[in-house]
């Protein structure tokens, strides 16, 4: 999010008008200011603790960076469960008060079925940024309900083994973070 050019905006033509331009330019940098820090409440989910490789490590990674950046970004399991719910009750309820879910699907069943279970629902389907390996196009998924989202909200990176290695999944989803900051910006006063 870089700065407008000064350059392309009219001069004001009277005195009283150059005043009013100064301190509608104040007001617009404060407004541009606050959308830069408007804070999210992320899920991040994906291949859990015991889980092995490196999508396991590029989850810990996103929750990082993203926490890094001032979000609340949080896995499912912090939460530990009251026993109250169930738990597909209980990440309902999580994934319902969350701004944004960003999921990693590689090697991970329970994420997979959450997705499945949550991504579904379409007055959630848009909280969800999906990440996952070019190798699952073929699969259920990747001809499924994966790819009804990557066409309808455009909120799927098809990574190939070399992207996910060279850190281009975190890349990708610090962008689309971005994207729901203007998003949510508009709507938090």
């Amino acid at each position: 999010m870089s700065e407008p050019a000064t350059h392309s905006l009219p001069s004001a033509r009277t005195p009283e008008a150059e005043v009013i331009s100064r301190s509608f330019d104040e007001r617009y940098r404060a407004e541009r200011e606050k959308i830069k820090h408007t804070k999210l409440n992320i899920l991040v989910w994906g291949p859990g603790a015991t889980a092995t490789g490196l999508a396991r490590k590029k989850r810990e990674e996103i929750k990082q960076t993203l926490c890094n950046l001032g979000h609340n970004a949080r896995f499912s399991e912090e939460f530990g469960l009251a026993g109250d719910l169930f738990l597909n009750t209980d990440e309902l309820a999580q994934i319902r008060a969350a701004d944004l879910a960003i999921v990693l699907l590689e090697n991970a069943p329970g994420a997979l079925a959450e997705t499945h279970e949550f991504a579904s629902k379409p007055d959630l389907a848009w909280k969800f940024y999906i990440a996952i390996p070019q190798a699952y196009k073929d699969g259920f998924s990747g001809k499924g309900l994966v790819l009804l989202l990557s066409d309808l909200f455009h909120s799927v990176f098809w990574y190939t083994e070399e992207e996910m290695k060279r850190c281009a999944v975190v890349g990708q989803v610090c962008e689309r973070v971005e994207l729901y900051q203007q998003l949510y910006a508009g709507s938090r006063a």
